[in-house]
Order: C-alpha cells, then structure tokens, then sequence
C-alpha cells in the first residue's frame, strides 16, 4: 500500500470518534490546505509558462501569464495556527487570532472600499511592522482591496 493511501486510512479511521465541532475543524483546515496547494501549483505553472515564453525565439507576442498570479494570498505555515500573508517576496506572520480579527473586519464589510480603511486601522493599531514592509499609505491602498478578497476566499465564517 502507497503511504498516501495509508495515511488517509488512518485519518479515516481517527475521524470515526471526532465530534461534529472537531470535523467542522478538520474540513476547515483541508481547505486551507486545499487552497495554498492550488495557489502553489498556479504560481509554478505561470512561473514556467513565463520561463519557457522568454525562451521562445521569434514570438512577436509577448504574454505575462505571471499577471495572473495572485498578487496578495494566504498560506497556512507547517504549524496550524499560523499563517503567512503573502505580499509579492513579502510574507508577513500572523497567528490565527491576528487573521480572525481581519476576517472579521473583512466580513462584516459591504465591499473592499468598507474594509479598506477598517483593515487599515486595525493594522496600524494592533500591527504597524506591516505598514512598513508592504506600502499601505492609506486604507485605500491596493494592498487591503487583495487582502480583502484574499480574505473572504480563504476562510469561512467560522474560521
């Protein structure tokens, strides 16, 4: 038996005694999971799609398939309580009560333009680091329009 196939067994077989509230946890943190792999495989794939494009002699066409690459996304870290915002090559840490306290905020907004200036207070109240290692002058930057959106696709509301 493969160990992928073993190690889903045994994630079965464990599950048959989990109450509904730690299966809620579970599901929640596989799509997390789920999410980060295929943000992992669109940005390698687009990495290579540019690469191979660049070699290519003689396109008059010039693609930027890297443009579609998210440019804001979350990763949960190998611990499960933490996360990286990812920012370009910035990766900003955050642990699960700083990320809920911003899905809140986010959730609670009717648009990006709401969460905008909530999401900026709250940074610059409770995480100012930020402020200076990703430009956000104001909170209608760009940056928190992502995060916003990056936010409300990432989790659930019981995150």
């Amino acid at each position: 038996m493969d160990e992928n196939k073993r190690i889903k067994e045994e994630i079965l077989s464990l599950m048959t005694n989990l109450e509904t509230q730690d299966l809620v946890f579970l599901r929640q943190q596989a799509e997390v999971l789920e999410y980060n792999r295929k943000v992992r495989i669109q940005r390698e794939s687009r990495t290579e799609e540019a690469t191979t494009s660049e070699d290519a002699p003689g396109d008059s066409v010039v693609k930027n398939p890297v443009s579609d690459i998210p440019k804001l996304w979350i990763e949960q870290t190998e611990r499960p309580k933490f996360f990286n915002i990812c920012v370009g090559k910035v990766r900003l840490f955050m642990d699960s009560s700083e990320i809920r306290a911003l899905y809140q905020i986010a959730s609670a907004a009717g648009s990006d333009s709401e969460a905008g200036p909530r999401l900026f207070r709250w940074i610059q109240k409770e995480r100012s680091d930020i402020l200076a290692e990703v430009y956000i002058p104001n909170g209608k930057s760009p940056v928190l329009k992502d995060l916003y959106q990056a936010l409300l696709e990432s989790f659930t509301s019981a995150s």
